[in-house]
């Protein structure tokens, strides 16, 4: 059977919107990803994680449509940090449980995620100083003794004393 050159040229392009909805399966199931405490998930670029010891700090490379100021507040909520999941593509996690506080958060764009494929990524640095971790402890427990005292002096002073 002997095909036009239209039809020819509709096969060939059907042929490229199935090669990229194949690869974008492929993709997702292989997907690395980080997990923060809170649940948040955000996909991991590959080698997205890189740890410093000298300078304690830890970099996540990750995609997330979220928008800046959201990913941020994520980020800087101490609790979500205190422990974050990576799920590897083979499905085997590693749990980092040293992170202490957001340094830094950052947008880079168009960046080659695979062969085929740019995005634009979010780059956070977080620290890893256990000084630093017990430090931001001590500065939310004084934070709740301040509300409780504030809370027990308001009481007295409306209860007549």
């Amino acid at each position: 059977m002997q095909y036009t050159k239209d039809v020819l040229y509709k096969i060939k392009a059907l042929e490229r919107v199935l090669f990229t909805y194949i690869k974008i399966i492929e993709r997702d199931d292989s997907m690395e990803k980080i997990i923060l405490k809170n649940g948040q998930e955000f996909e991991s670029i590959p080698n997205g994680i890189e740890t410093n010891e000298f300078t304690k700090r830890r970099i996540f490379k990750f995609i997330s449509d979220l928008p800046y100021d959201e990913v941020k507040t994520s980020f800087k909520n101490s609790s979500n940090i205190d422990e974050i999941d990576y799920i590897l593509s083979d499905g085997s996690r590693r749990t980092y449980i040293d992170c202490a506080k957001l340094k830094e958060l950052s947008q880079q764009y168009g960046v080659s995620v695979d062969e085929e494929t740019q995005r634009d990524i979010y780059i956070a640095v977080i620290s890893t100083d256990i000084l630093e971790r017990d430090l931001q402890k001590v500065k939310e427990n004084i934070i709740y003794t301040e509300i409780a005292l504030t809370e027990v002096y308001e009481s007295m002073i409306g209860g007549g004393l």
